[in-house]
Parts: structure tokens; C-alpha cells; sequence
């Protein structure tokens, strides 16, 4: 499930929110550049996925005939050569691609980012960065929850809408947006 844009803006924000009430931050630049290089650094790691997800799609080629004839099923090897090349890249191998060490990864390429670029000085380097992480695994869980219940709602229609279809990424999408609206995002 690709992340929008529109979410990586809302994160970005909440996280440049959180340092400037608590004073975590004297900032040196405009505010302008320092959500733009914190976005940055949510697109730079979603392109790493995109990557890993085209790479996945062309290593199944080779298994089309086996897919066809009920040899090998599809998502499982989809899965295990994503897993694996996702290891490969040192991300996460969580079916939601954030995993607990990968946002503390992407925490500290944002904070590292703004100090280095001199954009920011923290008044306290190990509260910030605990600030950017709690925000960022804050939001990750709630958007995990709202996927749980965008998943319900899908296989609570009365019609039976078969998992992984286009159909069915469509509708998911729809209520998974809901979702995050009820709770702020």
C-alpha cells in the first residue's frame, strides 16, 4: 500500500509541529525548507520501496509458467523475493514496509538531514530525535489501524470482492483515506 504524498505532507508537518512547541529546535533557515527536506526524506525511502517493488514484479516473470499451472503460488513467491531483496537493501521485511528499526532509520535521517544541512540547532539532540521518532511511530500505528479497519469494511460488503484485485485496491484506498480523516489525517 503506497503512501500519498498528501500524508507525507501531514506527517512532515506534525513532526515540524512537535519540535517548534517544544522548543526543540531554533531554526536557521525558513520553516518552507526545513518540511521540504523532512519530506525529502520520506520520498527518498518511498522510491527505495517503489524500486524494490518493480525489482519483485520482474524477478516473478521468470516464474510465470510455474504460477499458471498451480505449481507456485503467486503471492507467496511474490512475498518471499521481497522479502528477501528488502533485507538485501537493509528495509524492513514487514508486509506494511515500515518496521520499528526502518522509522527510526528514516527518524534519524530526518534529524541528522536538518542539523547537517544547518537548517535547525536543537536545543537537546536526544529529545528531538526521541520527538521525531515517537511522531513518526505514532503515525505509522495509527495508519496501521486504519488499515485494519479499511481491511474490515472491504470484506464486510455484501458483495464478495476478491482480495488483491484492482476492485478491491480501489475500494480499500477509499476507505482507508476515511480512516485516517476520522483521526486527523
Amino acid at each position: 500500500m503506497k503512501i500519498k504524498i498528501e500524508t507525507f505532507n501531514k506527517i512532515t508537518q506534525k513532526i515540524f509541529q512537535s519540535l517548534v512547541e517544544k522548543n526543540l529546535i531554533k531554526i536557521l533557515s525558513s520553516e518552507s525548507i526545513i518540511q521540504k527536506k523532512i519530506l525529502d526524506v520520506f520520498l527518498q525511502d518511498s522510491q527505495k520501496l517503489d524500486s524494490i517493488d518493480k525489482k519483485t514484479k520482474e524477478m516473478m516473470k521468470q516464474y510465470q509458467g510455474q504460477v499458471q499451472s498451480g505449481e507456485i503460488d503467486y503471492q507467496k513467491m511474490s512475498s518471499m523475493i521481497r522479502t528477501q531483496l528488502l533485507k538485501q537493501a537493509k528495509l524492513s521485511s514487514s508486509v506494511t514496509n515500515y518496521s520499528e528499526d526502518h522509522l527510526n532509520t528514516i527518524a534519524l535521517a530526518i534529524h541528522d538531514k536538518l542539523y547537517h544541512d544547518e537548517d535547525v540547532d536543537y536545543t537537546d539532540d536526544d529529545t528531538s530525535l526521541s520527538q521525531i521518532k515517537k511522531d513518526i511511530i505514532s503515525f505509522f500505528a495509527l495508519r496501521d489501524q486504519a488499515s485494519e479497519k479499511a481491511k474490515q469494511k472491504v470484506a464486510s460488503l455484501k458483495r464478495n470482492v476478491l482480495p488483491g484485485s484492482s476492485e478491491w485496491h480501489i475500494i480499500f484506498e477509499q476507505y482507508l483515506a476515511e480512516e485516517l480523516r476520522k483521526s486527523g489525517f
